[in-house]
Protein backbone atom coordinates (compact mmCIF):
# COMPACT_ATOMS: atom_id res chain seq x y z
CA UNK A 1 0.00 0.00 0.00
CA UNK A 2 1.28 3.22 -0.77
CA UNK A 3 2.52 5.82 1.95
CA UNK A 4 -0.96 7.59 3.26
CA UNK A 5 0.90 10.76 3.85
CA UNK A 6 0.09 12.11 0.62
CA UNK A 7 0.63 16.39 -0.51
CA UNK A 8 -3.20 17.91 -1.37
CA UNK A 9 -1.31 21.08 -2.16
CA UNK A 10 -1.09 21.19 -5.58
CA UNK A 11 -2.73 24.16 -7.26
CA UNK A 12 -4.58 23.69 -10.65
CA UNK A 13 -3.81 25.66 -13.55
CA UNK A 14 -5.53 28.21 -15.47
CA UNK A 15 -7.16 27.80 -18.39
CA UNK A 16 -6.12 31.92 -19.98
CA UNK A 17 -3.40 33.09 -18.05
CA UNK A 18 -4.47 33.72 -14.31
CA UNK A 19 -6.59 35.94 -12.94
CA UNK A 20 -6.87 39.45 -14.41
CA UNK A 21 -8.78 41.58 -11.77
CA UNK A 22 -8.77 41.76 -8.34
CA UNK A 23 -11.91 42.33 -5.94
CA UNK A 24 -14.07 41.39 -3.00
CA UNK A 25 -15.79 38.03 -3.47
CA UNK A 26 -19.13 37.37 -1.68
CA UNK A 27 -18.90 40.61 0.35
CA UNK A 28 -22.93 40.34 1.26
CA UNK A 29 -25.11 37.00 0.78
CA UNK A 30 -26.88 38.71 -1.68
CA UNK A 31 -23.57 39.21 -4.04
CA UNK A 32 -24.13 35.18 -4.62
CA UNK A 33 -27.83 34.61 -6.04
CA UNK A 34 -28.65 30.89 -7.22
CA UNK A 35 -31.57 29.40 -8.49
CA UNK A 36 -32.43 25.87 -9.13
CA UNK A 37 -34.28 25.15 -12.47
CA UNK A 38 -35.70 21.68 -12.28
CA UNK A 39 -36.63 21.50 -16.02
CA UNK A 40 -39.64 19.67 -16.00
CA UNK A 41 -43.10 19.51 -14.60
CA UNK A 42 -44.75 18.25 -11.42
CA UNK A 43 -47.78 16.48 -11.32
CA UNK A 44 -49.78 18.04 -8.81
CA UNK A 45 -50.29 14.81 -7.39
CA UNK A 46 -48.63 11.68 -5.12
CA UNK A 47 -46.93 10.95 -1.91
CA UNK A 48 -43.69 14.01 -2.37
CA UNK A 49 -44.04 17.36 -1.44
CA UNK A 50 -42.13 19.39 -3.15
CA UNK A 51 -40.88 22.86 -1.75
CA UNK A 52 -39.22 25.36 -3.29
CA UNK A 53 -37.46 27.77 -0.90
CA UNK A 54 -35.58 30.72 -0.87
CA UNK A 55 -32.38 30.70 1.78
CA UNK A 56 -30.13 32.84 2.82
CA UNK A 57 -26.91 31.97 5.04
CA UNK A 58 -28.20 28.37 5.34
CA UNK A 59 -26.65 25.41 3.96
CA UNK A 60 -28.36 22.91 2.68
CA UNK A 61 -27.97 20.16 4.94
CA UNK A 62 -29.30 22.62 7.60
CA UNK A 63 -31.88 22.94 5.64
CA UNK A 64 -32.76 19.35 5.59
CA UNK A 65 -32.52 19.19 9.29
CA UNK A 66 -35.37 21.69 9.82
CA UNK A 67 -37.65 20.37 7.10
CA UNK A 68 -37.20 16.96 8.61
CA UNK A 69 -38.30 18.45 12.23
CA UNK A 70 -41.21 20.16 11.14
CA UNK A 71 -42.71 17.42 9.28
CA UNK A 72 -41.59 14.92 11.58
CA UNK A 73 -40.32 12.75 9.40
CA UNK A 74 -36.77 10.83 8.86
CA UNK A 75 -34.28 13.00 8.06
CA UNK A 76 -33.85 10.22 4.89
CA UNK A 77 -37.23 11.30 3.91
CA UNK A 78 -36.21 14.73 3.31
CA UNK A 79 -34.30 15.40 -0.43
CA UNK A 80 -33.29 17.26 -2.40
CA UNK A 81 -31.06 17.90 -5.84
CA UNK A 82 -27.75 19.74 -4.83
CA UNK A 83 -25.70 20.96 -2.53
CA UNK A 84 -26.17 24.59 -2.33
CA UNK A 85 -23.71 27.52 -0.93
CA UNK A 86 -24.33 29.04 2.52
CA UNK A 87 -22.95 32.34 2.28
CA UNK A 88 -25.71 33.14 -0.44
CA UNK A 89 -29.21 33.96 -1.45
CA UNK A 90 -30.50 30.20 -2.53
CA UNK A 91 -33.38 28.83 -4.34
CA UNK A 92 -34.00 25.63 -4.63
CA UNK A 93 -36.08 22.73 -4.84
CA UNK A 94 -36.74 20.08 -1.43
CA UNK A 95 -38.70 16.84 -1.53
CA UNK A 96 -40.20 15.46 1.76
CA UNK A 97 -42.22 11.48 1.12
CA UNK A 98 -45.45 12.49 2.99
CA UNK A 99 -47.23 9.23 2.24
CA UNK A 100 -50.61 9.87 3.37
CA UNK A 101 -50.40 13.27 4.99
CA UNK A 102 -51.96 15.53 2.49
CA UNK A 103 -53.53 18.34 4.40
CA UNK A 104 -49.89 19.94 5.37
CA UNK A 105 -49.78 23.39 7.32
CA UNK A 106 -46.76 25.12 5.71
CA UNK A 107 -47.15 28.94 7.65
CA UNK A 108 -44.94 28.52 10.48
CA UNK A 109 -41.96 27.24 8.47
CA UNK A 110 -40.31 30.36 7.26
CA UNK A 111 -38.76 33.11 9.16
CA UNK A 112 -36.28 36.29 7.97
CA UNK A 113 -33.57 33.68 6.23
CA UNK A 114 -36.23 31.47 4.96
CA UNK A 115 -39.22 31.30 2.72
CA UNK A 116 -41.32 28.98 0.61
CA UNK A 117 -42.09 29.95 -2.59
CA UNK A 118 -43.66 27.31 -4.03
CA UNK A 119 -45.62 23.98 -3.26
CA UNK A 120 -46.56 21.17 -5.30
CA UNK A 121 -47.16 17.28 -5.56
CA UNK A 122 -45.55 14.82 -6.96
CA UNK A 123 -45.55 10.89 -7.04
CA UNK A 124 -41.68 10.49 -7.55
CA UNK A 125 -39.02 10.94 -4.82
CA UNK A 126 -36.71 14.32 -5.38
CA UNK A 127 -33.20 12.94 -6.62
CA UNK A 128 -29.45 14.21 -6.69
CA UNK A 129 -28.64 15.86 -9.69
CA UNK A 130 -32.46 15.66 -10.84
CA UNK A 131 -32.61 19.25 -11.97
CA UNK A 132 -31.96 20.81 -15.51
CA UNK A 133 -29.51 23.64 -14.50
CA UNK A 134 -28.73 26.82 -12.09
CA UNK A 135 -28.75 30.28 -12.86
CA UNK A 136 -26.58 32.80 -11.24
CA UNK A 137 -26.16 36.17 -10.56
CA UNK A 138 -23.09 36.69 -8.90
CA UNK A 139 -21.06 40.47 -8.28
CA UNK A 140 -17.54 40.98 -7.37
CA UNK A 141 -16.86 44.22 -6.03
CA UNK A 142 -14.63 47.00 -5.69
CA UNK A 143 -12.76 45.40 -8.47
CA UNK A 144 -8.87 46.89 -9.79
CA UNK A 145 -6.76 45.58 -12.74
CA UNK A 146 -6.71 44.96 -16.12
CA UNK A 147 -10.15 45.53 -17.24
CA UNK A 148 -8.94 45.53 -20.97
CA UNK A 149 -7.80 41.78 -20.03
CA UNK A 150 -10.73 41.17 -17.86
CA UNK A 151 -13.48 41.77 -21.11
CA UNK A 152 -10.78 39.35 -23.26
CA UNK A 153 -11.24 36.94 -20.84
CA UNK A 154 -14.96 37.01 -20.68
CA UNK A 155 -15.52 37.05 -24.75
CA UNK A 156 -12.88 33.68 -24.61
CA UNK A 157 -15.15 32.14 -21.87
CA UNK A 158 -18.37 33.14 -23.41
CA UNK A 159 -17.27 31.00 -26.90
CA UNK A 160 -14.90 28.44 -25.51
CA UNK A 161 -15.72 27.91 -21.66
CA UNK A 162 -13.51 27.12 -18.90
CA UNK A 163 -11.77 23.90 -17.50
CA UNK A 164 -14.55 22.02 -15.96
CA UNK A 165 -12.75 21.61 -12.43
CA UNK A 166 -15.28 20.60 -9.41
CA UNK A 167 -15.29 23.66 -6.90
CA UNK A 168 -13.39 23.84 -3.81
CA UNK A 169 -16.47 23.26 -1.66
CA UNK A 170 -16.05 19.75 -2.63
CA UNK A 171 -13.06 19.48 -0.55
CA UNK A 172 -14.06 21.09 2.19
CA UNK A 173 -11.86 24.10 4.28
CA UNK A 174 -8.19 23.90 3.53
CA UNK A 175 -9.23 20.49 1.41
CA UNK A 176 -9.65 19.29 4.61
CA UNK A 177 -12.21 16.38 3.23
CA UNK A 178 -9.46 14.24 1.30
CA UNK A 179 -7.54 13.40 4.57
CA UNK A 180 -10.72 11.96 5.01
CA UNK A 181 -10.58 9.94 2.05
CA UNK A 182 -6.89 8.79 3.07
CA UNK A 183 -8.42 7.85 6.34
CA UNK A 184 -11.04 5.60 5.01
CA UNK A 185 -8.97 3.57 2.63
CA UNK A 186 -6.76 3.44 4.75
CA UNK A 187 -9.20 1.26 7.10
CA UNK A 188 -10.63 3.61 9.77
CA UNK A 189 -14.08 3.46 10.33
CA UNK A 190 -16.11 6.68 9.29
CA UNK A 191 -20.05 8.17 9.61
CA UNK A 192 -22.05 7.60 6.66
CA UNK A 193 -21.93 11.20 5.76
CA UNK A 194 -17.81 11.73 6.37
CA UNK A 195 -17.65 8.24 4.18
CA UNK A 196 -19.69 9.98 1.43
CA UNK A 197 -18.04 13.52 1.78
CA UNK A 198 -14.17 11.56 1.52
CA UNK A 199 -15.20 9.35 -1.48
CA UNK A 200 -16.63 12.13 -3.62
CA UNK A 201 -13.89 14.42 -2.84
CA UNK A 202 -11.31 11.81 -3.35
CA UNK A 203 -12.88 11.25 -6.94
CA UNK A 204 -12.71 14.83 -7.53
CA UNK A 205 -9.28 15.63 -6.91
CA UNK A 206 -8.77 12.86 -9.07
CA UNK A 207 -10.79 14.24 -11.52
CA UNK A 208 -9.05 17.82 -11.55
CA UNK A 209 -6.01 16.61 -11.33
CA UNK A 210 -5.99 15.22 -14.49
CA UNK A 211 -7.98 18.25 -16.00
CA UNK A 212 -5.08 20.21 -15.19
CA UNK A 213 -2.87 18.40 -16.50
CA UNK A 214 -4.39 18.51 -20.04
CA UNK A 215 -4.67 22.48 -19.12
CA UNK A 216 -0.73 22.54 -18.58
CA UNK A 217 -0.16 20.66 -21.61
CA UNK A 218 -3.14 23.20 -23.67
CA UNK A 219 -5.12 20.37 -25.31
CA UNK A 220 -7.86 20.42 -22.82
CA UNK A 221 -9.96 21.50 -25.72
CA UNK A 222 -7.88 19.38 -28.55
CA UNK A 223 -9.03 16.43 -29.87
CA UNK A 224 -6.19 13.57 -28.90
CA UNK A 225 -5.91 9.98 -30.41
CA UNK A 226 -7.09 8.41 -27.62
CA UNK A 227 -9.53 10.81 -25.85
CA UNK A 228 -12.99 9.99 -24.62
CA UNK A 229 -16.37 11.80 -25.89
CA UNK A 230 -18.56 12.70 -23.54
CA UNK A 231 -22.59 13.80 -24.54
CA UNK A 232 -23.33 17.39 -23.60
CA UNK A 233 -26.05 16.96 -20.57
CA UNK A 234 -25.15 13.68 -19.84
CA UNK A 235 -23.28 11.10 -18.04
CA UNK A 236 -23.03 9.43 -21.08
CA UNK A 237 -19.38 9.08 -23.27
CA UNK A 238 -17.89 6.85 -25.88
CA UNK A 239 -14.71 6.73 -27.92
CA UNK A 240 -14.91 7.68 -31.58
CA UNK A 241 -13.37 5.60 -34.25
CA UNK A 242 -11.92 8.65 -35.70
CA UNK A 243 -11.80 12.59 -35.64
CA UNK A 244 -13.79 14.00 -38.55
CA UNK A 245 -15.51 16.50 -39.67
CA UNK A 246 -18.49 15.91 -37.80
CA UNK A 247 -17.00 15.08 -34.54
CA UNK A 248 -15.15 18.59 -35.08
CA UNK A 249 -18.72 19.78 -35.41
CA UNK A 250 -20.20 18.37 -32.44
CA UNK A 251 -17.26 19.38 -30.40
CA UNK A 252 -17.06 23.46 -31.58
CA UNK A 253 -20.75 23.61 -30.90
CA UNK A 254 -19.88 21.79 -27.66
CA UNK A 255 -22.75 19.47 -28.35
CA UNK A 256 -20.24 16.69 -26.99
CA UNK A 257 -16.82 17.50 -24.74
CA UNK A 258 -13.74 15.80 -24.35
CA UNK A 259 -13.50 13.97 -20.79
CA UNK A 260 -11.24 13.10 -18.14
CA UNK A 261 -11.99 10.11 -15.85
CA UNK A 262 -14.02 9.80 -12.30
CA UNK A 263 -11.83 6.77 -11.23
CA UNK A 264 -13.35 3.69 -10.17
CA UNK A 265 -13.33 0.16 -11.61
CA UNK A 266 -13.02 -1.20 -14.83
CA UNK A 267 -10.70 -0.42 -17.66
CA UNK A 268 -9.95 3.08 -18.37
CA UNK A 269 -11.61 4.03 -22.03
CA UNK A 270 -8.88 6.03 -23.38
CA UNK A 271 -6.20 4.73 -25.09
CA UNK A 272 -2.32 5.75 -26.51
CA UNK A 273 -0.66 9.44 -25.38
CA UNK A 274 -4.60 10.07 -23.25
CA UNK A 275 -3.73 6.87 -21.02
CA UNK A 276 -0.65 7.15 -20.54
CA UNK A 277 -0.88 11.17 -19.18
CA UNK A 278 -4.43 9.87 -17.08
CA UNK A 279 -2.28 6.85 -15.34
CA UNK A 280 1.03 9.02 -14.98
CA UNK A 281 -0.95 11.98 -13.19
CA UNK A 282 -2.75 9.43 -10.83
CA UNK A 283 0.19 7.17 -10.35
CA UNK A 284 1.51 8.80 -6.71
CA UNK A 285 -2.73 8.62 -5.41
CA UNK A 286 -2.98 4.84 -5.77
CA UNK A 287 -4.16 4.61 -1.64
CA UNK A 288 -7.41 6.75 -3.71
CA UNK A 289 -7.11 5.09 -6.76
CA UNK A 290 -7.19 1.44 -5.43
CA UNK A 291 -9.46 2.64 -2.59
CA UNK A 292 -12.42 3.70 -5.18
CA UNK A 293 -11.80 0.75 -6.83
CA UNK A 294 -12.70 -1.39 -3.86
CA UNK A 295 -15.68 0.17 -2.77
CA UNK A 296 -17.20 -0.83 -6.11
CA UNK A 297 -17.65 2.67 -8.35
CA UNK A 298 -17.21 2.25 -11.89
CA UNK A 299 -14.66 4.34 -14.02
CA UNK A 300 -16.95 6.79 -14.96
CA UNK A 301 -16.26 10.18 -17.33
CA UNK A 302 -16.53 13.46 -16.89
CA UNK A 303 -16.52 16.37 -19.69
CA UNK A 304 -13.46 18.80 -19.45
CA UNK A 305 -14.99 21.92 -20.09
CA UNK A 306 -17.59 23.86 -18.35
CA UNK A 307 -19.63 26.22 -20.68
CA UNK A 308 -21.73 28.82 -19.08
CA UNK A 309 -25.09 29.58 -21.15
CA UNK A 310 -26.20 33.32 -21.57
CA UNK A 311 -23.16 34.80 -19.73
CA UNK A 312 -23.29 38.24 -19.75
CA UNK A 313 -21.78 40.67 -17.55
CA UNK A 314 -21.66 44.72 -17.04
CA UNK A 315 -19.06 47.11 -15.28
CA UNK A 316 -21.08 49.53 -12.98
CA UNK A 317 -18.30 51.64 -10.95
CA UNK A 318 -16.19 49.06 -9.10
CA UNK A 319 -18.93 46.42 -9.60
CA UNK A 320 -18.68 43.71 -11.85
CA UNK A 321 -22.51 41.65 -11.96
CA UNK A 322 -21.89 38.46 -13.75
CA UNK A 323 -25.38 36.27 -14.68
CA UNK A 324 -25.12 32.42 -16.47
CA UNK A 325 -26.42 28.98 -16.34
CA UNK A 326 -24.91 25.99 -15.81
CA UNK A 327 -25.47 22.65 -16.37
CA UNK A 328 -26.28 20.30 -12.73
CA UNK A 329 -22.65 19.00 -11.46
CA UNK A 330 -21.25 22.44 -12.82
CA UNK A 331 -19.56 24.80 -9.98
CA UNK A 332 -19.66 28.83 -10.61
CA UNK A 333 -16.64 29.20 -8.84
CA UNK A 334 -14.30 27.55 -11.52
CA UNK A 335 -15.29 30.49 -13.55
CA UNK A 336 -14.84 32.85 -11.29
CA UNK A 337 -11.02 31.63 -10.68
CA UNK A 338 -10.27 32.39 -13.87
CA UNK A 339 -11.47 35.93 -13.09
CA UNK A 340 -10.78 37.27 -9.89
CA UNK A 341 -7.55 36.49 -7.88
CA UNK A 342 -8.83 36.36 -4.75
CA UNK A 343 -11.63 34.15 -5.59
CA UNK A 344 -11.14 31.07 -2.63
CA UNK A 345 -8.52 29.18 -4.65
CA UNK A 346 -9.14 25.31 -5.92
Amino acid sequence: MDNPLIDFSQAFEFAYGGPSINGDFKSTFEDFIVEEELGYELSGEGEHLYLYIQKRNQNTGFLQQRLAEYFSVPEKQVSYCGLKDRHAVTRQWFGIHLPGKYDVDLSHFADDDTAILKARRHNKKLRIGAHQCNRFIIRLRNISGDLVRLEQQLSTIANCGVPNYFGAQRFGRDRGNLPLAVDLFAGKKLKRRLRSLAISSARSYLFNLVLSERVRLNNWRQWQDGDVASLAGSNSFFVPERLDDTLLARLDSHDVELSAPLWGRGSNPASGKVAEWEQAVVAPYGLLTAGLEKIGLEQQRRAMTMVAQQLTWSIEGQDLTLSFSLESGCFATALIRELLVSAKPL
